[in-house]
């Protein structure tokens, strides 16, 4: 909405959808409105906010909690590197706020009621004059998140680190705590991340692996929180793109098992489309792979355990797919998808596939495939592979293994180390679904 020079556009998350591109050699962002296509940005990239207490809906103790929450996101928002913008708290609580009216403040709370927000989760208004921004008020869904599987029910935020409660937190598929049917409560932390970014100035996109396109936690291995919750390649891109500071310098290299499904877009968002969510296909055997082809291809989409697609193998005229359970020595393929989060350059790695009894990778106990490969990630880039990892033949028989992909950064020459990532903390990434080993039943394919 424009009003003589001043302009007060109106940025919403919605319910949003995980995405990473499959495959890609470029990453995506969106900065662009309808007036200022080279996007909208502030004159000054070290923003302060002020925390509302006007109309917040609890005591003390969850208004600390709240304040916590924010905090912590705007440290993990400042943690990208290569880029000048940032968010602190300014150190004022402001017990004065009416979100519709300017102020020359920024605030970040609830409003008092939900009217503002409409269906949105959370919401930013941006002020300012042309395309440089000088206000904004960062508004949460007051009553709590509303249970997906119906909207006229709320369920109360969790200010906490993310985590899945019964669940590995990296096989959550999004912010919800609980199973489909049963949604307890909600992760206020990854919306928070979302609004940071459309403070800085980034919109929605349908096409990039970013919080932009979602409001689901990226998956990590770490048990650190902040290694939880992390601006994806795509935000970061536009990060820098918009306040770059070319000297600083990262390198970080993720495998994940997630990925963006390109020929599936719902309706949502500012652009009226936002990019669906998948989990890489659960590791098999099979004589061919199965096809990405969507005619043809049944994803999963639910909010419960069952996270990955169909197998990814199929056997020949069989429309189910493949087995599971497979003799040592067996072909197991899978898919996998690697991303390269730094802006220092391309990135060699080596793929490794290990079988472990349990989710954590321990390279001295655990089994690894004689299959390994060699790949380049281009400077912030993403793909999707299909890759082969063998059982070894050594393996014990009769366990059921989580499957791990690995992959390796380090850059030696002559036997000395000349470089290593900044982060390890996505290196390896289980898959949710098992592999059972050996048994009267396993099969060799």
């Amino acid at each position: 909405m424009l009003s003589g020079n001043s302009r007060a556009a109106t940025i919403a998350t919605f319910c949003g959808l995980f995405a990473l591109a499959s495959p890609r050699v470029a990453l995506a962002y969106e900065v662009a409105t309808s007036t200022c296509p080279g996007g909208l940005t502030w004159a000054n990239p070290d923003v302060p906010y002020d925390l509302n207490a006007t109309t917040f809906p609890g005591g003390l103790f969850q208004f600390a909690q709240f304040a916590d929450a924010v905090a912590d996101t705007a440290v993990v928002l400042n943690g990208v590197h290569g880029t000048e913008f940032a968010v602190n708290w300014s150190g004022v609580i402001n017990y004065n706020w009416n979100p519709s009216v300017a102020d020359n403040r920024n605030d970040v709370g609830f409003p008092a009621d939900n009217t503002p927000l409409g269906g949105a989760l959370a919401m930013t208004r941006v002020r300012g004059t042309g395309c440089t921004m000088s206000e904004f008020d960062l508004l949460v869904r007051p009553t709590g998140a509303f249970n997906p599987e119906d909207t006229s029910v709320s369920i109360p935020w969790v200010y906490g680190s993310p985590e899945q409660n019964g669940t590995f937190y990296y096989f959550n598929p999004n912010y919800y705590r609980g199973t489909s049917g049963t949604y307890e409560s909600a992760d206020v932390r990854p919306v928070l991340l979302h609004e940071f970014l459309h403070v800085a100035g980034l919109q929605h996109s349908d096409t990039s692996y970013a919080f932009m396109n979602t409001s689901r936690m990226p998956y990590s291995n770490d048990e650190d929180p902040d290694a939880r919750l992390q601006p994806l390649p795509d935000d970061r891109e536009g990060l820098r793109a918009l306040y770059p500071l070319p000297l600083d310098r990262e390198r970080d290299v993720a495998v994940l098992t997630t990925w963006y499904d390109r020929f599936q877009i719902s309706p949502g968002g500012d652009s009226g489309l936002l990019a669906v969510a998948k989990n890489n296909c659960q590791p098999s055997g099979g004589l061919v792979w199965r096809s990405d082809d969507p005619a043809t291809t049944t994803l999963d989409e639910s909010f419960g355990l069952n996270l990955s697609e169909r197998t990814c193998g199929l056997n020949v005229g069989t429309a189910m797919g493949a087995v599971t359970n497979l003799c040592a020595g067996a072909v197991v393929r899978t898919r996998i998808s690697i991303v390269n989060y730094g802006n220092l350059r391309d990135e060699p790695v080596t793929i490794e596939g290990w079988y472990s009894l349990d989710d954590q990778l321990d390279t001295t106990v655990d089994y690894k495939s004689p299959d390994v490969y060699a790949s380049t990630i281009c400077v912030q880039c993403s793909f999707r592979q299909g890759r082969v990892f063998h059982i070894p033949s050594s393996i014990p028989q009769n366990q059921s293994y989580y499957l791990i992909p690995r992959i390796v950064t380090q850059v030696r020459q002559g036997g000395m180390l000349l470089a290593h990532e900044q982060s390890t903390r996505n290196n390896w990434m289980p898959f949710f679904d098992r592999v059972g080993v050996g048994g009267v039943s396993c099969v060799m394919q």
